[in-house]
């Protein structure tokens, strides 16, 4: 068997991977069975790795004495379903990057919240004066940032897929911030398949790792029992204080044995829920020593990614609020939950087989639902006769027109879709930008 490393999809996670192999003086070939992003193709052309797309060469992959798998790529895969059949090695890019990586690593996951706990993690380490690196599934994939200069630290966002196939990734700290059901669809439909993905991220810790949990989350505390004896725990709390880790009473946040008390009011964030993701992001500062000053200063600088309750701007006395990034119940919940004004909601796209009953308790303060997308019956199932104001439209455009003249004193736009993108949109991203884009049109504002 040859000593080449076989790529299976070939985005940000397949290329970096490919590119750090070839860092360590590798066989590299990089396949796809689609079409690779021009971006991705002119950089491994730069860097001599050989590749294919719109199809996999089953020869050569099958001579390969690892086989790296992208998150994108599903285990249905035919290409998959060969690579085990040969009993060659498979693997994440996660897992791969993270065999030669030399710095402390710091792994987050959870349904929601992880791209705001690590970006969040991220910028307290860095005003605290730490040397890390941010990466995973936050945009730069953790195999791209080692051909870079190394780092102390390492921040990494972690998705269920990206952990479906780690055997040996072991974080000095991880984090678990909630488990509630999404894509479904990759796990067969199964919940516990999708919680015991999430969970992977603690099978290897011991007596020397840390783990930071949600102790009030009740898919966390489902999976208590798959984590290995021995770990220390980081306990999140709203309800009893605890000796390590975090207690949440209203707007003050005090954490243990540090004996920190912090003011979540002072936070550049909004909503209850990130209370638990500021609260992570602490407690990951905290553990590396870095100062109360640092820290304080730091959560009032924060500013988070865009497309996550993201503050757009003011018209018609109404905030406007862009949460693209909501594309299942739960983060459309913690959106509705956490404004205290009217709302008019815009919401709708492609269904994951999602239950909207859980948003029944906020329709006394939505005035307004405007549906976009092609697959809205079920939203118009669940809430009719509780929402008075209810209607939908064909294009962004249209939809943001009626926002607009819905809007007024005392009310809050939210544009919380609750459903994934792929309908009419190339991803969240397009969607919110193309909100953004809209509102901005309409209302002749910056």
């Amino acid at each position: 068997m040859s000593k080449r490393v076989s790529i299976l999809g070939v985005g940000e996670s397949g290329t970096g991977a490919a590119l750090l192999a070839k860092s360590k003086g590798l066989e590299v070939l990089a396949s796809d069975a689609g079409e690779i992003a021009s971006g991705f193709k002119s950089e491994l052309e730069t860097h001599g790795i050989a590749f294919e797309e719109g199809g996999h060469s089953l020869d050569k992959i099958l001579n390969s004495k690892v086989v790296v798998v992208s998150p994108g790529v599903p285990d249905s895969a035919f290409i998959v379903s060969k690579v085990r059949q040969a009993g060659i090695p498979l693997m994440s890019e996660i897992e791969f990057a993270s065999r030669f990586c030399r710095g402390r690593i710091f792994g987050i996951t959870g349904t929601n919240g992880k791209t705001t706990t690590t970006l969040l993690a991220h910028h307290i380490l860095k005003q605290g004066g730490k040397s890390v690196t941010l990466a995973g599934n936050v945009g730069t994939s953790f195999a791209r940032t080692l051909t870079k200069d190394p780092t102390d630290f390492y921040v990494v966002e972690l998705s269920s897929f990206q952990l479906d196939h780690v055997h040996r990734f072991k974080p000095e700290l991880g984090t678990i911030l909630n488990i509630t059901p999404d894509h479904l669809n990759r796990y067969e439909g199964s919940f516990i398949k999708y919680s015991q993905a999430k969970m992977k991220i603690t099978q290897n810790m011991d007596e020397e790792s840390y783990l930071i949990i949600n102790g009030e989350d009740e898919g966390v505390q489902d999976q208590i029992g798959e984590i290995p004896e021995g770990i220390n725990l980081y306990r999140i709390s709203s309800t009893i204080p605890v000796s390590e880790g975090s207690f949440i009473q209203g707007n003050t946040i005090n954490f243990q044995p540090w004996d920190l008390t912090l003011d979540y009011s002072k936070s550049s964030l909004f909503g209850n829920h990130n209370k638990i993701n500021l609260s992570a992001a602490v407690i990951m500062a905290l553990h590396c020593d870095v100062d109360s000053v640092a820290i304080e200063k730091a959560i009032k600088t924060f500013k988070n990614a865009p497309h996550r309750l993201e503050k757009v701007l003011e018209h018609n006395d109404s905030v406007f609020i862009n949460d693209s990034k909501a594309t299942n119940v739960d983060s459309t919940f913690f959106a509705l939950e956490g404004i205290e004004e009217r709302i008019v909601w815009i919401a709708g796209g492609l269904d994951k087989g999602n239950d909207y009953v859980p948003l029944l308790p906020f329709t006394d303060k939505i005035d307004s639902l405007l549906l976009l997308g092609e697959e809205n019956e079920k939203f118009k199932k669940v809430f009719n006769g509780k929402i008075k104001n209810m209607k939908s439209f064909g294009s962004m455009e249209a939809v943001v027109e009626e926002a607009v003249k819905s809007s007024g004193k005392g009310k809050t736009v939210l544009f919380s879709p609750c459903c994934a993108s792929f309908d009419m949109f190339r991803d969240y991203e397009d969607r919110g930008d193309q909100f953004k884009k809209a509102l901005k049109k309409i209302t002749g504002k910056k």
